[in-house]
Formats: C-alpha cells, structure tokens, sequence
C-alpha cells in the first residue's frame, strides 16, 4: 500500500484568510482610535467569525501537514483573547454589570455603570439601551433632576414613549424638587418647579381626562398655585405672587384656597402701597392702593379698606394726590378719580374748590353709569321772586346720610344728614343730578333736573 507522507504547499484559500485576518485587525486597530464605541461592538463580531475559520483552516492545514496552521492556532487564541477581553471590559461589559446591578436594586451601582457606558461610548450600540433606562434607574433612586434631564434626552431620541408613566415622574419629580427647594428656603427656584408640576398636571388632565392622575390634579393645581404665589411672596417679587394669586381666584372660586389666595394678594398690595409711600414713590402707592378698593369691595372690607386708605393717603402731598387724580379723570376712569378727590376733600378740606368741579363730574359719570333709581322733583314747583335764580329745597327723611351732587350752571357738592332739610339757591338752567347715600348698600339716586327763575323745588331723597 502507497502512503502519502509529503507536505502540501499553503493553498490559496489559506492565504485569502490571513490577508483577511489582518485586514479585520488593521480595521479594528483603526476603530480603536477612531471611535472606541465601534470598535468594541465589532470586537466580539470579528472575534467569533475569525474563531471559527482559524479553526477550520488550522485542522485543515494542520492535517495536511503545512505549518501554516500553526499560524491559524494562533488567530483562534488571539479571537478566542477578543472575545474574552469584550466580555470583561468595554461597553457590553458595563450594560451587563448594570443590567445585574438594576434588577437586583442596587441602583447606585447601575447608574455608574451607565454613565460610563454614555460617557466614553456614545457611539456603541448600548448606548441607546443606557439612555432608555437611565431615567427610570435615577428615579428609582430618588435623584429628581437626573430623572428630568434624562427623561428629555430620551423622549428626545424617541428611546421612550410620552405616556401616563413618563408624565408621572416628570409631575412627581417637578413636585419634589419644588418641596425640597421650599423647606431650603429658595423659594425663586421651588416657585419654578411648582408653576412646573401645574402645568404638568394641566396637561395630564388633558391628555388622560379619565384616569386617577387626572382627578388627583384637580385638586392638586389649587394648592400647588397658592405655594407657587407663596414662594414669589416670600422671594420679595410681589407682583408675580399677584398674578398667581389673582389666577387662582378666577379659576378656583370654590377651591379652599381661593379665600386664603384673597388675603394674600389684599397684605401683598397694602403691604407693596406702604413701602412705595415709605419710599416716596407716591403715584405708584396711589396705583397699589386703588387696585385694593377695585379688588376688595365686598361689605365685609369696607372697613378695613376704609382704614389704610386713610393710612396711606392721608399723608401724602396734595399735589401729589391732585395729578394721580386729574390722570384718571383724563383717561375717564371716573371711580378712581372720584375716591383720589373725596380724598383730597376729606384730607385737605381748605383746598376743596380747587377739585370741586372734577370731583362733582367724576361722582355724576360713576353714578349715571351704575345701577340707580330715577331722581325727579316731588310735586309742583312754586313760585317766589327770586331774579335770576332758583332755589331747592331737599328733605332727606330717610336714616341714611347722603350727599347730592349737581353738574350745570354750577357744580355744586352738598351733604344732607338724615332727617333734615336743605335748602340752596341755583342759577337757572338744567342740572344732571345725582344723590349718594353714605350707606354702601344704598343704591344711588341720578335725574337731570330743569330749574326756572323765580322757581322753589322740592326733593325728596329719603326713604
């Protein structure tokens, strides 16, 4: 029997491999410099293909005997080294460890293995895995501004879904950051996160109408608002905490904190009207001042209103009040320049005549443009000798004090106390007429009243 004992020359096969093989390795020697990302997530690839056909090709050559395949003995342990050295290190290594760490709750340890796995491989395929989990393993762990910030780069990246349970943590995450600043006394940055989680719960109730979050928000936004105006209170920004409070008033009239929103916002503005004053910015207490009484003028605040206006105004430079004054009546908001001049009237009475006219006409326009009962003359004119003149006699037999305000010929501005007489003597001519009652829930009395020479008119105006 012939047996064959000669050695085979390397086939052609045999050398295409090598080539490969060193072409896998100067392309993997490549992407370690370049981009370490790919360079481990092809690692392992390379690493089993090249396993295999240094297997094949060693027991290949090694049978026929050509010392080549010594050489593909070699590729396999260097694979075999690849595959071993991706397991233990680079990205795959460290999604594994956080893998493991995560389900076992050791969230710490999770995180950092993520964080690496981010930070020096952006580029690796587990990247998209380690930005996927990331917000949930730090809110899991309780690390508030993480969870944000993650949760934006994933929905950013389409890596999560906007659903009920990322709008859940951003709600609770906002809500305990805005606890956390308040109880640190920041209250600028707590105010941001409240106003925060409101309008994530607004949104939440939007986009799931009928679930359990949806009716917790109701009243949740209530609350929440009063501590975001709280917070801009006590952060010195007044006029925020007033917009907040002046909100949740006219949203949540039935809420319990739409009465104490009312006190709130009544200290912020008397609180804001006496510290302009104390510093001489008198126009801006007058304005501070006047959005109380447009505020607050219910029955039960008349007195207290009543009160610091006499404690902010009653000090204040008459020319000061003049010009605030004569501004409204200009712009024609009447209310305001009527109380600035009954102001000036009842704090500096010696100046009254300059402001009787604008005081008269301001009184008449608030009047006439209210809610009034007709004024006309009680029964028939008499007649006396009274050249170029009129006179009126006004009874007042009612409880309450009034005052009657006459705009024509003359602008006249007279007080009647309750159950006497008046009498006043006019130029002729046609008066629009008016009678205020000194009891707020009075409702006034408006006419336009005619007067003749050698005419006597009676008014009665009680009731």
């Amino acid at each position: 029997m012939y047996e064959y004992s000669g050695r085979h020359k390397t086939g052609a096969g045999s050398l295409i491999i090598i080539a490969l093989f060193l072409l896998s390795a100067a392309g993997l020697g490549y992407l370690a410099y370049a981009d370490r990302g790919l360079f481990w997530d092809y690692l392992p690839i390379a690493s089993i293909a090249a396993v295999v056909l240094s297997l094949i090709f060693a027991i290949f050559n090694l049978v026929r005997k050509n010392a080549i395949g010594f050489l593909f003995i070699l590729f396999l342990l260097a694979s075999i080294g690849g595959i071993v050295f991706s397991s233990l290190f680079g990205p795959f290594a460290l999604n594994q460890r956080a893998q493991n760490s995560y389900q076992e709750g050791s969230y710490p340890e999770a995180i950092h293995s993520w964080e690496a796995l981010v930070g020096h491989y952006p580029s690796s395929r587990y990247y998209q895995t380690a930005m996927g989990i990331l917000p949930m393993a730090y809110y899991q762990q309780g690390d508030c501004i993480n969870t944000i910030n993650y949760l934006d780069k994933a929905l950013d990246l389409k890596l999560l879904e906007s659903n009920l349970e990322t709008s859940n943590m951003y709600t609770q995450c906002h809500l305990d950051l805005a606890e956390n600043y308040f109880k640190q006394n920041s209250y600028q940055q707590a105010a941001h996160h409240y106003l925060a989680t409101i309008n994530l719960y607004q949104k939440l109730k939007q986009d799931y109408p009928d679930t359990d979050e949806a009716f917790v928000a109701d009243y949740k936004i209530p609350e929440l608002t009063f501590k975001a105006a709280t917070c801009y209170k006590q952060a010195g920004d007044r006029q925020k905490s007033n917009e907040i409070l002046t909100s949740l008033i006219d949203q949540y009239p039935l809420s319990e904190y739409s009465e104490s929103a009312k006190e709130m916002l009544f200290a912020n503005y008397i609180n804001n009207a006496l510290q302009l004053k104390q510093q001489k910015e008198y126009e801006a207490a007058i304005e501070e001042l006047l959005r109380v009484t447009e505020l607050f003028n219910s029955p039960r605040d008349v007195f207290r209103v009543s009160h610091y206006s006499q404690v902010i105004l009653s000090d204040i430079p008459q020319i000061q009040l003049g010009k605030a004054a004569l501004q409204h009546y200009d712009q024609q908001e009447y209310d305001k320049s009527a109380y600035l001049y009954q102001a000036i009237l009842e704090y500096y009475p010696e100046s009254s005549l300059d402001y009787m006219t604008n005081l008269v006409l301001s009184k008449i326009n608030v009047i006439q443009n209210s809610s009034y009962h007709n004024l006309s003359f009680t029964g028939e004119a008499t007649r006396i000798y009274a050249p170029e003149q009129s006179k009126l006699e006004v009874n007042n037999t009612g409880s309450h004090d009034a005052v009657l305000y006459l705009s024509g010929p003359q602008k006249i501005r007279t007080e009647i106390a309750s159950n006497t007489t008046l009498e006043l003597e006019l130029m002729p001519g046609v008066y629009q007429s008016a009678v205020e009652y000194l009891s707020r829930s009075s409702i006034p009395l408006f006419g336009n009243l005619s007067f003749e020479q050698d005419s006597r008119y009676f008014l009665d105006i009680g009731f």
